[in-house]
């Protein structure tokens, strides 16, 4: 190491907190996110905006993440973004712990889990809608509908626990 430079086991012990925060917000982000935009497309099939949003999640899956966070530092920057966020992104960060300032601290976090979570939402995305379009075919579901449940209601009771 060059003189006074920190030791590189400091460092990382220093930005692990950091990081199982971001780990953990990216993948809760994902997952739910995922799943609750899978049953909403799910519930209204082959509409305009479910496949806006399918055809959104597939751009996230395959979107680059180093990609997917310059173009929201480009688009949402509040000093030079085009479409400036002041309450939900913040340039110059202020790193604050969770039970000192929570409200900082989840604006801190709130655009990097998005990041981070978009290609596993994806995935999930994906994977709820599949799972529940084949639920649909199932028998109790069909039952469901037979006596008369709300659409909605069928894939929202009987078809999207099955995922």
């Amino acid at each position: 190491m060059l003189r006074g430079c920190p030791p590189i086991h400091d460092l990382w012990l220093n930005g692990l907190a950091w990081d199982l925060w971001l780990l953990g917000g990216g993948v809760v982000v994902g997952t739910a996110g995922g799943i609750l935009a899978g049953v909403w497309c799910a519930r209204r099939p082959r509409s305009l905006r479910a496949r806006a949003l399918e055809a959104s999640a597939m751009t996230a899956y395959c979107a680059p993440a180093f990609f997917v966070g310059l173009f929201t530092v480009y688009l949402f920057n509040p000093t030079y973004g085009r479409a400036p966020l002041p309450f939900f992104f913040d340039a110059e960060p202020k790193w604050v712990q969770p039970w000192n300032a929570p409200w900082d601290w989840f604006r801190q976090l709130l655009v990097p889990w998005i990041v981070l979570g978009a290609p596993l939402g994806a995935m999930c995305l994906r994977l709820t809608l599949s799972v529940t379009r084949e639920a649909m075919d199932e028998d109790f579901v069909r039952t469901a509908r037979a006596k008369g449940i709300h659409p909605h209601d069928v894939v929202r009771r009987h078809a999207a626990p099955m995922s």
